[in-house]
């Protein structure tokens, strides 16, 4: 058995076993997280692993003649508190300007596609002098 996302063996957790005749059978990882139960009879048996602390998994698993069955369970933290985060995306920012035919043609003329010219920058109209370059 292992921790889900970071795959470390999770030692001391339970895992139930319960057959077709509805008894169970329940054991523990080791420290290398590993687990079994011996002379199963032939069948369906469904398996709960659980851990303090971690989310339960389950499983119906067939136990068939001459095979052994491997089944690594990953648990998952439990969420200690469910969190709902609401709110609206911010708009998305568009600026539009004003362009004049001359500068649509002059742009064309450059190669680059219409639909994506951007006019030239205002030009600074204060006193020479004042304007950053």
């Amino acid at each position: 058995m292992l921790v889900a996302g970071i795959g470390t063996p999770l030692v001391g957790a339970e895992v139930t076993v319960r057959g077709p005749d509805g008894q169970t059978r329940t054991t523990q990882t080791e420290n290398d997280g590993t687990w079994f139960f011996e002379d199963l009879p032939i069948g369906v048996y469904h398996l709960v692993a659980h851990a303090n602390l971690f989310e339960k998994d389950q499983t119906d698993e067939s136990v068939d003649p001459g095979k052994a069955t491997q089944i690594t369970f990953r648990l998952f933290p439990e969420a200690a508190e469910e969190v709902t985060v609401k709110g609206n995306r911010p708009p998305r920012e568009v600026t539009k300007e004003t362009i004049t035919e001359e500068e649509i043609n002059r742009h064309s003329r450059t190669g680059r596609r219409r639909d994506s010219i951007a006019p030239e920058p205002p030009r600074c109209r204060a006193p020479p002098g004042r304007c950053a370059s």
